[in-house]
Formats: C-alpha cells, structure tokens, sequence
C-alpha cells in the first residue's frame, strides 16, 4: 500500500480536552489508557499506539472520540496494515458510534486520503454510504485533493462532474485544485469557469501568469480579455506585457489597443518590456514611436535593452532620427542601460554609420581616468568589442583599439569564430575585411558557417572575394564544392573547378577531383556520368589519376552502348594502378571487359595483371569467380581449370557464386558431364556440399539440353531433388526450355503442373517459352491459351513477351491475330520496341494492311513520344510497295527524309520508278529533289532514271511543263555532268539491254 507521510500533528489544547473528558467520564484505567495513546502517538510509538488502542476497546465499548479514532488510523497507515484491516476498523468505529454524521467521514477519510489509496478511501465511502451519509463540499476538497497529488485526473473530472450535478458548492481549496488540474490538461474553458467562481484574492500571479500563457496557445486571448475587464483577474505588469507579447506576435493591432485601454483603466505601471512591445506593434509608424517615447520619459520608465532593440528595428525601415533621440535618453550612470548601448553601437557599425558608434563611445564608454581604467570595457562582449574595432579601423581610431585590447589577429580570429558561431555573417566580414590581413582559416570559418546554413549563394559569394582578396585555399574551394554535391549543382562545381586550375597554388587535386567522380556517379543519370568523364579529362590534362575506389565505380559505370573511345579511356585509368593493383580493381575491371562483351580487351587485361609472372594476389573466393568467369567468356577453359586449382591450393572454401561460376565455364565451353562430374564431387566433400544449389544444376540442364540429351536432364533433375536441392522457377524454366528445343512439350505441361504443386508460380520467363515451344510445335491454339493464362495472372506481359507471340503470328501468318496483340500492348501501355514494330510491319505487310501500319507508328510517336528507327520507318515504305500505295508511300518518304531519317536507297528508287508508272510526275520530282543531296541516294540514281522523270514533266502541259525547267535549273547544281538524253538514245539503250538478256539465255 503506497502512501506518502504528510500527517498533521494534534495540537495540545485538544488533547487537554481529552484529558478532561476521561477525568469526567472514565474510569482511572480508561483515562490512562487515552493518555498512553496520545503520548505514544506524539512520540512516534505507533506499535504501542495500537496495542493500548485494543485495551480500551477492551474496557470501553462505547464509540471512541473521532479525534482519538484519527491517530489510530493514522499509527495503523504508518505500519502499512492491510487495506482490509484498516477498513475493518473503519467499520467498528462506524459500528459503535451513536450518530454517523458526515463530520465523522471527513474526519476518518483525512488521514486516509493521505495514504494516495484510492481503494481504501473508496471502501470508506462506500461504508458511510451504507449509513445513508452524502458527501458534502468538505468531502469532495478532500478527495479532490487526493486524485490531484497522484495525477488522476480523469478521476477529478468525474468526481467534478459528480459534485456539480449533486449542487454542491465547491470551497476555495477545491476551485484551486479545479484551476490547477485545468491549467495542466490545458482546459482553457474549465480554468476560466473555476476562475470565475474564486475571489480574486485567490488568484495568485503565478495563477494569472499561466492563464495568460495558457490563452497565447490557444490563441483564444478573446477570450481572457473580459475575465480581465470584469476584475476576476487583476492585471499586474508581468500579465500586460505577456498579453502585449502574444498581440504582437498575432500582428492584431486591435487587440493591441483594447489591451493597452484596459491596462490604462486599471492604472498599471508601464515596464522597459511594455514600451518596447508597444513600439514594435507601432512598425514603421515614426510618430506613435515617438509619442511612446514622449511617454516613457514622462513616467521615468527605464530605458533597457528591449526598448532600443525595438526602436533600433523600426529605425532599420525609417531613419537615424528616433535612434538619436534614444540616444540621448540613455546614461551611463544607469547600470540597466548598458546593454541598450551597447545595442546602439552595433546598430551604428551594422548600418555602416561607424563615426555615430564612435561617438557613442566616447560619450558613454570611454575611461575617464589618465591610467586608462578600461573596467567599463572589461565587460563588454565579443560581438560589441567587433563592432567597435571595426569603427575605430574605420574612423582611424587607433585609442579604441588600444584600450579594448589591441585589434591583435588572435583577438579578431576569436571574434570573427564568434560571429560565425552566431550566423553573423556581416559582422565576420566587417571583422575580416580589416586593415590587416587575416589569414585563409579565419576566412574559412565564417565561409564554414554559410555552408552549414546552407546559403550556397552567400558563401560562393563570399569565396570570390576571398579569391580577389588573395586568402582563398584549397578547403575553401572543397568545403564549397562538397556543399555544391549535396545540392546537386553540378554546374557550379566545374565553374570552381575552372577557378582553381588557374592558380597553382589553389590547383585541385588527385583527393578532390576522385571525391567529385565518386559522388557524381552515385546518381545513375547519363548526365553525371558524362560528367564524371569529363573530369577524368580534366586529370589527364592535370597529370592526375583517379583513386581506386573511382576508378571502380568509373567502370562500372560503362554500358554496352558506350562507345570505344569512351571504353578505352577508362579502362587505361586501371593501367595507371598497375603497381598497386589489387584483386578488387582487377575483378571489377574482368566483369566490365565480360560485360561489355570486350574480348579482346579482356584477354590482354587478363595475361597483364594475371597471367604474367607478377601476377596480382587474389584471396577471395568472389575474385576466383570473377577470373573464372573471364576465362569463360574467352573460351579458354583450361585457365578457368587453372583458377580454380590455384583457390584449392591456397583452402579457400569456394561459395556458391563461386561454384555457379566454374560448373558455368564447364558447361558452357560443350563439357556438360564434366560439369556434372564436378557437382557430384562437390556434393561428396561436406565443406562444399551446402554450397550446391538449384543454381548450379540449371547450368548442366541448359547444356545437356542444347545437345538433345534430354534424358541426362531428367537424370540431373532427379538427382538434384534425391540430394535435398529445391527446384526453383529457374530451374524449372531451364528444363522447359530443353523440352521446347527438342519437341517435348507435353513433358514441359507436366513440368507445370509439378510447379503448381510446389507452390511455384510461373513467370514471365516460363510462359514465353512454353509459347516459343508451342509456336515451334505448330500448336497455335495451345500458344494462345498459355497467353489468355498470362493476361489473368497478377503479373503483367512485357514488349519481349509480346514479342514471342508476334513471331509466332509472323512465321504462320495470322495477321489479324498480331493486330490485336498489339492493340492490347498499346492499351496495357506497353511501349513496343524496335524489334515489336519490325516484327508487327513485316506482317502488316504480309497482309497489306498500310492503313493499319500508319495507325500504329502514329500511336508509338504520340503517346509514347519515341522517334522510331530507320529501320522500321523503311520497313513502313516498303509496306506501301507492297500494299501499291505509292502515293502514301512517297509522301511518308519526303517527310523521313526531311527529318534526316536514313532510308534505304533501294526502296526510295522503287517508289519513285512506281510513281512514273502511274503518271505522277510531279510526286516523282518532289522525290528526286529530295534524294539527290544525300550521297548514298545519289549514287544509285543513274542519269537515265533522272532523265525518264525530267521526260514525264515534259510530256505535261502548264504546270508540269514549268517543274521540267526547274528542275533542270537545279540539276545544274546537284549533277554538273548530267546530260538530258533523247528518246531515240532512249531507245537504243533499252534494245541493246534487251538484246543483251537474248543472248544471255541463247547461250
């Protein structure tokens, strides 16, 4: 039973009276009995307490006196008996007495609601209860009390509730109790009602000051105002300027005027705080300022520090007259005004007016005594001291320098570390731009601070001047180039790049520029990454290499689109290492040569930093993979033998990335049973049995499945599954695969359902090959019913997916069937390829569909906003030959060839000899004009071609007639050598071509 000892003694004027009621009562046993308690209680013997309270039971069976009953309970809480024996006796002293009044329940519950138990004051009460007693005021102050102390106050909300709906009054205790839980929970409403119902004597400062702090955050001071004006709350200096504070900050300058009327009303004594809230809820209005000031001086309100930070803040926006008149308030007799001068004379260097500082010094501040008592000065601090140094360097004021100390370079460093600290970044440079020079630290610090703020734009402003000023050093470019990373701003990190290659003494070096690569890379973007080449250009101009860790990330960074210029250049930065090569750089370097599909790169990178005599220390069981896996792709399967013999000798465990790499190499180069023969030989070492995996076995099952030894695969399978290896989707797409090549496709069906059992879902992977096998098997409908499975499963078909159901539909010529898997990729969004549009063309072609080809390369260009490649846009021109659409054809020509698209000279030459052919002239010449400025077209258009067009435009009338000479006019410039044949050349030409194919068949 938890309790907290806060008992309150008996006075001994009652205890006289005890003693003369047993004198008049009792017996001499009783009297002595009574006596031996009070003594005993008085002297803390609450053991004997309770052993004469049982005798007197003993003799007395009539109800104690209450106050008697109160130092029993009172020994039994002290020696932590039992909630049921103290309510137990509770009950007796209930029992016995003659009149059970609500007086007695106070009595008895006082000493237990001290005890914090809720369930024995609760017990109590439900005892009285039984004996018809109601709490009353004095009842519920005490148990208020009680649940306030232990911070219950969901119970003092009910027990409030309960004691209003019952009527009853609640005492001056209570209400405070009420006011304190209210302001606690943040009960505005509950807190004004209780304030409302105390006297105002009750009302303590600290009580008002949390009202008003309570009314700011809710921002409901509305709502206090009129406690205020009724009186139940006095308004007292503190409480106005905390009513000030929060109207100004609410920028409610009506409020301001109603709180400023009723603190007026209430004649309370303005404060430095007052007038300075007053003036800032003025703003820029320079005559109420004034007024303010008129008044303050009138009611010899002290001129602090708040009160010159105020008006020094609306003099900002307005001018030096009301900071003069401040100026001249001020004395420095008055120990409170001293910070409010040393205000005034930061405001005068910061606005840069150093000559009003120095005066202001003089006046105030400056030491009287011819032994240059610089006291006064001592207390100054750091920010003042700046100031004032920068006034007297400024106003060539060397005695106020002396007597602060000296302007000495660690005085100002400290001072300019002070600032910065404070992100004064104004007064750091009023300190650094000095007489004498600082050095580029103390320039870096303040240069730190605008980093850390993040003000790029201030501190890279700041850089400039240091580099004009000469103190700008190699942190001070990095510190910002670093800051510019984070940003992203990579322009701006070249542009300081650039600055500092012009000085030697700021020139980047190896650490940066690998700093920059490393973080550029981190981003995937093609443009960082062409920007991190730019800088390895940079260092080769610099006679700088990359560290390792760039060089890495450099090479991983290649793509196989990259060009061969680009691949060399970082490749040779692995040269630059080739003294300190290490088995990381190298095993990145083979993985980029493999990746890229650089054999020969690859073969001569491997023979220098491997396979010569000094070759590089490998350790590490995912570097012996890499060199496998390198040997591999050369075809060189005895170097992958040698690795792997080499990583035995030196007991390294190979892992399974390892192992998958090697039984790859093996598998791979046509020696599928010796990669089989290499797993059962893992499998019987117990070190590297584990590391086998279904990983491993699908590489034998695609090898002995491209040599049709389909049996070793279901073989290999069993086997797998007989060592407790899981099959995976993996595995199983391998095996589907070799039974697609092979014409096993009802094997592959089974193979399915054997997934399903598992618990494996097909993927993507699974079903295109069951397709591809379909397709290959000439079971069209079984193809198209694992892609209507496909389109109901969660996961979505891809463009190659699409693709495997386009060949199909090409190789057995099921037009409509492609149109609509098309329509539905388009609809699904799924953006085609190139290899999509090729495929779909051929067989919109087949079936000379052209309207439907144009539908489908417009959709491509529009929605998925892709230029489609030269390859399918001619395949689109032949479509039109082969549809006889020359027309359509001729035009969709014009325009490729107006945006630059390269198109087949051939088919160009078709269309136009077509458009000859039905007497479209003009179409034919718009053709030629276009193709005779590219050299490719040009050279396959011969002179008889161009004069058959210029003969067509001639034969014409009007307008065709007049392209004829024009076009002539411009076949002038395009072929100077073009002569215009005759018909009869014409002629003669076409009889000896014809006469040259008789002889050819005649012999």
């Amino acid at each position: 039973m938890a309790f907290i000892v806060q008992f309150a003694l008996i006075s001994k004027p009652w205890r006289k009276k005890v003693f003369v009621e047993s004198n008049d009562k009792k017996s001499t046993n009783e009297c002595v009995e009574v006596n031996s308690i009070c003594t005993a209680f008085e002297r803390g013997d609450y053991v004997t307490v309770l052993r004469y309270w049982r005798l007197l039971k003993q003799s007395n069976q009539t109800a104690a006196p209450a106050q008697l009953a109160v130092q029993v309970l009172e020994s039994m809480l002290r020696l932590r008996r039992s909630t049921s024996a103290i309510l137990g006796e509770v009950e007796e002293l209930v029992g016995k007495s003659t009149t059970v009044t609500v007086q007695l329940m106070n009595d008895l519950l006082a000493p237990l609601a001290k005890s914090f138990d809720g369930d024995l004051t609760s017990g109590a009460m439900t005892l009285f209860s039984k004996h018809g007693v109601e709490a009353d005021s004095s009842t519920y102050e005490i148990l208020l009390q009680m649940h306030f102390s232990k911070r219950k106050f969901a119970e003092v909300r009910r027990l409030t509730f309960q004691m209003r709906s019952d009527g009853i009054k609640p005492t001056s205790v209570t209400s405070t109790v009420l006011l304190k839980t209210a302001l606690m929970e943040a009960d505005l409403d509950t807190a004004l009602q209780c304030v409302r119902e105390m006297h105002s004597a009750e009302l303590t400062d600290s009580f008002c000051e949390h009202l008003v702090e309570l009314a700011c955050q809710k921002k409901r001071l509305a709502d206090l105002l009129p406690e205020i004006e009724a009186s139940h709350i006095s308004m007292t200096t503190n409480l106005l300027d905390a009513l000030l504070s929060e109207a100004v900050r609410a920028k409610d300058d009506c409020q301001v005027a109603v709180i400023f009327q009723m603190a007026s009303r209430h004649a309370v004594e303005k404060s430095g705080r007052t007038v300075g809230l007053l003036i800032k809820a003025a703003g820029k209005d320079a005559a109420r300022i004034s007024q303010l000031l008129d008044e303050a001086e009138a009611a010899n309100v002290v001129i602090d520090s708040f009160i010159v930070e105020a008006v020094l803040s609306a003099s900002a926006g307005i001018d030096l007259e009301l900071v003069q008149r401040l100026s001249r308030m001020l004395s420095s007799k008055e120990p409170a005004q001293m910070p409010a001068i040393l205000s005034l004379i930061r405001f005068y260097v910061h606005s840069g007016h150093a000559e009003k500082a120095c005066k202001v010094y003089d006046e105030f501040l400056r030491p009287t005594s011819g032994a240059k008592d610089i006291s006064c000065c001592l207390s100054l601090d750091a920010r003042t001291k700046a100031s004032l140094l920068v006034a007297s360097e400024a106003c060539s004021r060397p005695d106020i320098a002396e007597v602060l100390g000296g302007a000495s370079e660690a005085n100002r460093i400290s001072m300019v570390r002070n600032f910065s600290s404070r992100n004064d970044v104004a007064s750091a440079v009023s300190i650094l731009d000095g007489a004498s020079k600082l050095p580029s630290g103390a320039w870096n610090i303040t240069l730190g601070s605008c980093i850390e703020n993040g003000d790029l734009a201030q501190a890279e402003e700041l850089l400039q001047k240091m580099a004009g000023k000469g103190v700008a050093d190699l942190a001070s470019y990095s510190n910002l180039i670093t800051a510019c990373l984070r940003k992203d701003d990579v322009p701006t990190v070249f542009k300081l790049l650039m600055q500092m290659r012009k000085d030697h003494y700021t020139a980047p070096t190896e650490a940066l520029y690998s700093e920059i690569i490393i973080s550029l890379l981190k981003n995937s973007l093609e443009c960082r990454r062409c920007s991190a080449i730019q800088l390895v250009d940079m260092m080769r101009d610099d006679q700088l290499r990359p560290s390792k860790n760039a060089v890495v990330l450099l090479l991983k960074s290649l793509r196989v689109k990259s060009t061969n210029t680009e691949i060399n250049k970082i490749v040779q930065l692995a040269d630059l290492w080739q003294d300190q090569m290490d088995e990381g750089l190298l095993c990145t370097l083979l993985e980029t040569c493999v990746r890229l599909k650089k054999l020969q790169l690859l073969e001569r990178k491997l023979h220098k930093f491997y396979g010569a005599e000094e070759q590089t220390q490998v350790n590490g069981a995912h570097s012996f993979g890499s060199l496998i896996k390198a040997y591999s792709a050369l075809k060189d399967i005895s170097g992958a033998w040698r690795c792997w013999k080499n990583m035995c000798t030196l007991h390294i465990k190979p892992t399974s990335i390892t192992i998958g790499c090697m039984v790859e190499a093996v598998a791979s180069n046509g020696d599928a049973d010796g990669a089989h023969e290499l797993i059962k030989s893992l499998l019987i070492n117990e070190e590297t049995r584990k590391q086998v995996n279904a990983v491993t076995y699908g590489s034998i099952f695609k090898a002995f499945s491209r040599t049709g030894h389909m049996d070793r695969v279901w073989s290999a399978f069993e086997e797998m599954q007989a060592h407790g290896i899981e099959p995976t989707v993996m595995s199983f797409n391998a095996i589907i695969d070799g039974c697609a090549r092979n014409g096993q496709m009802d094997a592959a069906a089974h193979l399915r359902k054997k997934m399903a059992c598992q618990g494996l879902q097909p993927n993507l992977i699974t079903q295109s090959t069951l397709i591809k096998g379909f397709w290959a098997n000439g079971n069209i409908h079984q193809a198209f019913v694992v892609f209507e499975e496909m389109e109901s499963s969660p996961e979505n078909p891809d463009d190659a997916f699409y693709n495997t159901m386009l060949d199909g539909c090409l190789q057995n010529g099921l037009v409509d069937e492609g149109i609509r898997l098309v329509d539905k990729m388009l609809a699904q969004g799924v953006c085609p390829s190139t290899y999509t549009m090729t495929t779909h063309l051929k067989l919109l072609s087949q079936g000379k569909r052209t309207d439907k080809a144009f539908e489908v390369v417009e959709v491509v260009q529009t929605k998925f906003r892709r230029r489609l490649a030269s390859s399918v846009q001619a395949l689109l021109l032949a479509c039109c030959l082969k549809s006889h659409d020359y027309e359509r054809g001729a035009h969709a020509g014009l325009a490729m060839m107006k945006d630059g698209v390269a198109l087949d000279g051939a088919v160009c030459i078709s269309l136009l000899q077509k458009l000859l052919q039905i007497r479209k002239p003009e179409l034919a010449a718009d053709m030629l004009r276009s193709m005779l400025p590219i050299k490719k077209m040009s050279d396959l258009v011969d002179d008889v071609l161009i004069s058959e067009v210029v003969a067509a435009l001639q034969r014409g009338q009007g307008k065709s007639s007049l392209l004829a000479k024009l076009l002539l006019e411009e076949l002038k410039a395009l072929r100077p050598a073009f002569v215009l044949e005759s018909d009869q050349a014409k002629m003669a030409k076409f009889q000896a071509r014809c006469q040259g194919k008789t002889n050819g068949k005649v012999a």
